[in-house]
């Protein structure tokens, strides 16, 4: 579930309740290669990434047994990303996109699934 504006106890102005709204709209919104609830999940997992204990950059969240979802709206290798992107975006190498891209992540997905991140 997605936190709103409204969610929090803390007065907000106005402008920035709407802001905040139009940028949820536009996350829930279908991309070029996500669904709208798939876009909404990248941004859900990017606040659980940020929010979990600390992985290396070397160990991906789905070779953790019980940390993803068996029934998550996203593949492996796009949660894989969200959590190195998340937590260790300087360790980003060529190689580390090779094997993204080898575990099934085509390039157009990866962008946009980078641009939401």
């Amino acid at each position: 579930m997605m936190s709103t504006p409204s969610d929090s106890n803390l007065p907000m102005r106005p402008e920035l309740v709407a802001a905040q709204a139009t940028a949820l709209s536009h996350w829930a919104s279908p991309g070029s290669f996500w669904t709208g609830a798939q876009r909404l999940a990248i941004v859900a997992e990017v606040r659980r990434a940020r929010d979990a204990d600390a992985l290396p950059p070397w160990v991906a969240p789905s070779t953790i047994d019980g940390l993803v979802p068996t029934d998550h709206p996203l593949p492996e290798p796009a949660i894989d990303v969200v959590w190195r992107l998340t937590n260790h975006p300087g360790t980003l190498t060529a190689a580390w996109y090779d094997s993204i891209a080898d575990a099934g992540l085509e390039p157009g997905p990866y962008v946009e699934l980078v641009a939401i991140v």
